[in-house]
């Protein structure tokens, strides 16, 4: 009933409100995971389990999520560019044309050598709808700031007020069951949006409101109980802290300096404590040198699994595997019964990608990703005297994304659905502030061009 319900909803608003459209997908793919065992299962299982009687009709299962975005980069693809929109493909950075090319020669290059075209096609369909989110999102925009701060805000405390439910009442299970990894990726990004608007915030009342959300933000990253929520967290701090150096050291380098007084001194009392959800934070430093033997057992298979991929690659460290081909096991692993891509798709996804698309790949890739960091930081040159918290947002965005892709797997749908977007806004941002515009106006959330003030003539506030 549930999926019959999301489904009529989403095809009504992908037919008449494309935007809303797109904003509820989002909120949907941050706040709820699947299989998750409490009261949001129903919704999970819409959201990622096709029906068998459609799944047999499609050449490749895909998520109805997945296929939601694709539907929706098609229904805007189709539909008539909006006069201010005209021409901004060709403001893209050339590289990224040269992203479908190596991907589909991962393809060739796979089945040429033995590769499986299903298994091709679902080890790389999160590429496919970060793909159609991405265009999606250059062809949905452009939004207004807050709209968008809105939505983080509210999709992460969504997600956050599960985990720490789950936390509370399902104990039992809690410690046998498994949390969608990408959860710690999506509650750091509203972290970062709430620690940035909350600097360049001059209210006390929203300044109050900031601290209670980024306060049970954190608590809920504590609550999923993965050590990848640590670190991820630390890294956006770290981004932040880098970029916004330059513009105020002093403030900076003496937030830096408690923090990391405060936080040593919290690692050393929490040590060798199993405190719960207080001591999750000191259990991602310790498990570095004194793993427990959960995280000994993950270390382990992570370490196994490293080792065979980075072995598969040496013996072919130019074009590598191909898509649908899987890594040669040198160091036996324990086998998982109900994950097919075991072999197709480590944890390590930067291995991963190297593993797929071959030297040539990684270096077009990862150029992309550099140009849309790059862009982000550049962007931020663009307001001299307004507080960025869009760009840096984007570029903390994507480190996180860097760091995580290191150590889990980031390349489900679910996972790719806001790094599509967060590559779209970082790859449109302005890197000057337009002749005549106010210079709290001048950087909308996404744009092309200078901005139009008949179309548009609301931008967001000096603050955002």
């Amino acid at each position: 009933m549930i999926s019959l319900v999301l489904a009529l909803v989403g095809i009504t608003l992908l037919a008449l409100k494309p935007r809303a459209a797109a904003l509820g997908m989002v909120f949907m793919a941050i706040a709820f995971e699947d299989g998750a065992p409490d009261f949001t299962e129903p919704v999970g299982s819409a959201l990622y389990n096709l029906d068998p009687t459609i799944a047999s009709l499609l050449p490749g299962t895909i998520e109805p999520i997945g296929l939601f975005a694709i539907a929706l980069s098609l229904r805007l693809g189709l539909s008539p560019a909006p006069a201010d929109r005209i021409g901004a493909w060709s403001t893209l950075p050339r590289a990224i044309w040269l992203v479908p090319g190596v991907y589909f020669l991962s393809i060739a290059w796979g089945l040429a050598n033995g590769g499986a075209l299903n298994f091709a096609f679902h080890e790389s369909r999160g590429l496919l709808v970060a793909a159609a989110v991405f265009i999606a999102t250059r062809r949905v925009a452009p939004f207004e700031a807050g709209t968008v701060i809105r939505l983080i805000y509210l999709a992460t405390a969504t997600l956050a007020v599960i985990m720490i439910y789950r936390y509370t009442f399902v104990p039992v299970q809690y410690d046998a069951m498994i949390v969608a990894h990408e959860n710690v990726m999506f509650l750091a990004i509203g972290i970062t949006v709430g620690i940035l608007q909350f600097a360049g915030s001059r209210s006390v009342p929203q300044r109050a409101a900031l601290l209670l959300l980024i306060t049970l933000l954190l608590v809920g990253t504590l609550a999923t109980g993965k050590r990848s929520g640590t670190l991820v967290v630390l890294i956006s701090l770290v981004v932040m802290s880098v970029i916004l150096l330059s513009r105020a050291p002093v403030k900076v380098m003496v937030i830096s300096g408690i923090f990391g007084v405060l936080f040593g001194a919290y690692v050393a009392a929490f040590w060798g404590s199993n405190a719960g959800i207080l001591g999750q934070p000191a259990r991602a430093i310790r498990s570095q040198f004194q793993p427990s033997a959960r995280d000994s057992s993950s270390d382990l298979y992570r370490q196994a699994e490293t080792f065979n991929v980075v072995s598969t690659i040496k013996g072919t460290p130019l074009l590598g595997v191909g898509l649908g081909r899987p890594y040669n096991v040198y160091w036996p692993t324990w086998v998982a019964p109900n994950w097919p891509l075991q072999f197709y798709t480590p944890h390590d996804n930067l291995l991963w990608f190297w593993l797929k698309f071959g030297l040539p790949g990684l270096a077009v890739i990862g150029g992309v990703w550099l140009l849309a960091v790059s862009n982000a930081i550049s962007a931020v040159r663009a307001r001299p005297r307004a507080f960025p918290v869009y760009p840096v947002a984007l570029a903390a965005t994507l480190m996180i994304y860097l760091q995580f892709m290191q150590v889990d797997v980031a390349t489900k749908e679910r996972s790719m659905i806001p790094l599509g977007i967060a590559m779209a806004l970082a790859l449109s941002l302005p890197q000057t502030v337009p002749a005549g515009a106010r210079e709290q106006s001048a950087i909308r959330l996404v744009t092309a061009e200078p901005p139009d003030r008949r179309r548009y003539p609301r931008y967001f506030p000096g603050a955002v």
